[in-house]
């Protein structure tokens, strides 16, 4: 009897730590948010900043994924809730709405200044026809890119006219590089 009572609290330990060890998977598992339709490229390039935080990737279905979305989001949205808390999703739209705010200074930034300006100018650009790829390094701390296509040895290719990195605490703008360079996120423009 001894030896069946051991048996099944073993058993019955095992079951707990596997249990336990299963929700400590999902805590630190990244989560896929599905996204039907077409979405606001703009706000979705903002957006991945935060769910990247937050442990959520983004995956989009289309134009007539939106229903598909919703079902699939179901239980995304359970273990967020358990992460997080009830109210997970103001708080996460709160964060999204932050960081555009500092992408909207950061733009700013960048467009009055003199050496941006004078780069703009020497491409024969408007401030308002640079792409900018915008990238968080650190609190209040961003990386852009000015980048486009420029056409080497007969291929498209995406280029990064100049680098900065913008303090947006202290406002201050300084110039990485202004030399072209292939750059890969080029299709990722703010």
């Amino acid at each position: 009897m001894k030896h069946i009572l051991k048996t099944l609290i073993i058993a019955l330990l095992f079951v707990i730590a596997s249990c336990n060890q299963k929700e400590k998977d999902d805590t630190n598992k990244v989560l896929t948010m599905y996204v039907g339709g077409l979405p606001d490229w703009k706000a979705f390039e903002r957006s991945k900043v935060i769910d990247k935080k937050w442990g959520i990737e983004c995956e989009l279905l289309g134009c007539s994924g939106s229903s598909v979305a919703e079902k699939l989001n179901k239980k995304t949205y359970e273990i967020l809730e358990k992460r997080y808390g009830k109210f997970w999703s103001e708080i996460h739209s709160q964060e999204v709405i932050e960081e555009t705010l500092n992408w909207m200074l950061v733009h700013d930034l960048l467009e009055k200044d003199k050496t941006v300006i004078d780069l703009q100018k020497k491409r024969g650009e408007e401030f308002d026809d640079l792409r900018l790829y915008i990238e968080p390094l650190r609190q209040f701390e961003y990386v852009v890119y000015s980048v486009g296509y420029e056409d080497i040895n007969k291929e498209s290719v995406g280029v990064s006219y100049f680098r900065c990195k913008v303090n947006i605490k202290t406002k201050k703008v300084t110039l990485i590089s202004d030399q072209l360079i292939k750059h890969n996120a080029y299709s990722n423009f703010y």
